[in-house]
């Protein structure tokens, strides 16, 4: 796996690595995405009470409202394959294995030396986090969206403090490893 050239990876096989992984997760998460919500639209018509009768004007905007999320990966995969998504383009830190980018992630989080093959894709992976670095600011944003939810009933509004939750949660997270990632990278390679 080493490299005549010392960094011991092959970037460019670990980047189409990554890509056929980026890939594979967007072509299996839109299909679910559809599924999970054209199941939750079905479940909250038919628990009206009587059941909500449906046209075929009503299937249709069933069908199509349910059917963006999908239609939305579909585009981001399109932008991202096109290169016009500079923040999601993968990186050799994608083609790792999951043990290794666990390590290298433990090793930044606390300013662990790493070695010396292992630099390039860490450097290449601040560099990537910090073209997203709005990613967690629309973490925080997302449950904002759902605000309306709060005046329905308990089951609503306790589904929305636990979802809020989660995605605030994921937002501290990213703030908390990207500050630490900026740090090592401060400290280790500013010389």
């Amino acid at each position: 796996m080493g490299m005549p050239d010392g960094t011991g990876f092959d970037q460019a096989a670990l980047v189409q690595k990554a890509r056929r992984r980026q890939e594979t997760r967007l072509a299996v998460l839109g299909p679910v995405m559809f599924a999970a919500s054209l199941a939750g639209v079905l479940l909250a018509l038919h628990a009206k009470n009587p059941p909500a009768r449906l046209t075929s004007g009503g299937v249709l905007a069933i069908v199509l409202f349910c059917a963006l999320p999908w239609l939305v990966i579909v585009g981001l995969l399109a932008l991202v394959r096109r290169g016009r998504f500079a923040s999601m383009q993968p990186t050799a830190f994608g083609g790792l294995g999951r043990r290794k980018r666990r390590a290298i992630l433990r090793a930044l989080r606390r300013g662990d030396p790493l070695a010396a093959d292992e630099v390039p894709i860490a450097r290449e992976l601040v560099t990537a986090m910090r073209k997203s670095r709005w990613l967690p600011w629309l973490f925080l944003v997302l449950p904002l969206a759902q605000l309306g939810n709060l005046t329905e009933a308990r089951t609503q509004r306790a589904l929305w403090i636990v979802t809020a939750g989660a995605w605030w949660l994921l937002a501290w997270w990213q703030f908390y490893l990207r500050h630490r990632i900026r740090l090592y990278a401060d400290t280790h390679w500013s010389r």
